[in-house]
């Protein structure tokens, strides 16, 4: 069963640190990433700039022939309801991973990374309870990237 993993959270959440480790685990999957598009937009206004890279990662998750995608985003309005569409119109099992960590450890995983504490405007987390694919979330400043990942690969197990 071809499959979409849509790991999400807040900037500095770890997002790609558990898709990197997911992806040394199954090489095998495609990674998408919004920051790739994100980056190419910085004198656009942040709706327009959030839009067209939404519209990107839904784009290429809609004409990849990949077996398994893991694509990492930040969550906003309906997101991942439109990602999980477009898995379902390609034949794809659904899963969104939700990473969260309190306000004081992303500042300063983000004065580390990027030497500022800016996370830019606040993210919007869909009422993921009430969603008709499977949900994970993990606080990534109590719970360790290999049981995340061990997880994460249970549940692609489960689809083969």
């Amino acid at each position: 069963m071809r499959t979409c993993i849509y790991i999400s959270g807040p900037p500095c959440s770890g997002k790609s640190t558990i898709t990197i480790a997911l992806r040394q685990v199954n090489s095998t999957i495609e990674r998408i990433r919004g920051d790739d598009w994100w980056i190419l937009y910085p004198e656009l206004p942040f709706p327009d700039r959030l839009a067209i890279t939404n519209r990107h990662i839904l784009e290429v998750l809609g004409k990849t022939t990949s077996k398994s995608i893991v694509c990492e985003w930040v969550p906003c309005g309906s997101f991942a309801s439109d990602l999980y569409e477009v898995s379902l119109a390609g034949n794809r099992r659904f899963l969104h991973v939700i990473l969260t960590a309190p306000l004081s450890v992303l500042r300063q995983r983000k004065l580390i990374r990027d030497g500022d504490q800016n996370l830019g405007p606040p993210t919007m987390d869909t009422k993921a309870e009430d969603a008709p694919y499977s949900v994970m979330r993990f606080r990534t400043d109590n719970c360790c990237i290999s049981t995340i990942v061990d997880e994460i690969s249970a549940w692609l197990s489960s689809c083969m």
